[in-house]
């Protein structure tokens, strides 16, 4: 897929490269301005797997990409299952909202394709938070 949208001002493109990550590109007479890769799930066999999604402070899923299931096990504790192993993948999470509060990630002993997301309120007490997570494999 590759398109433009110009005027006498400004480019977009929107293209697919070989290895299929999306690039958005903007610019103008001056230069280019923006230029910005969007990550895509990569196709099997290429040995790259990202997930991500963002959850409700009660554990329901609000979007996600390759999550197969989340779980709230108790106050600020929730528990995400991917479809591979995630042991040996690099992770990533964040409180979201106007609710200030702090969080943790860690594998599950002996479940591999499983990370537990722990939220906290400020005091570092347990509490449930909006979160986001994103968690990037290669092979």
């Amino acid at each position: 897929m590759d398109w433009r949208l110009s005027s006498a001002r400004a480019l977009i493109r929107w293209s697919k490269n070989a290895r299929g990550a999306h690039m958005i590109s903007s610019g103008t007479k001056a230069g280019l301005a923006l230029a910005l890769a969007v990550a895509t799930p990569a196709a099997a066999g290429t040995g790259m797997a990202e997930f991500w999604g963002s959850f409700n402070s009660n554990g329901t899923a609000r979007t996600v990409s390759g999550v197969a299931a989340v779980q709230r096990t108790a106050a600020g504790n929730y528990r995400i299952t991917f479809p591979r192993a995630v042991t040996t993948c690099s992770w990533q999470a964040t409180i979201l909202g106007a609710t200030p509060g702090m969080l943790t990630i860690a594998t599950v002993s002996g479940q591999p394709t499983m990370l537990n997301v722990l939220t906290f309120a400020p005091n570092a007490a347990a509490a449930d938070r909006l979160f986001s997570i994103l968690v990037k494999c290669q092979d």
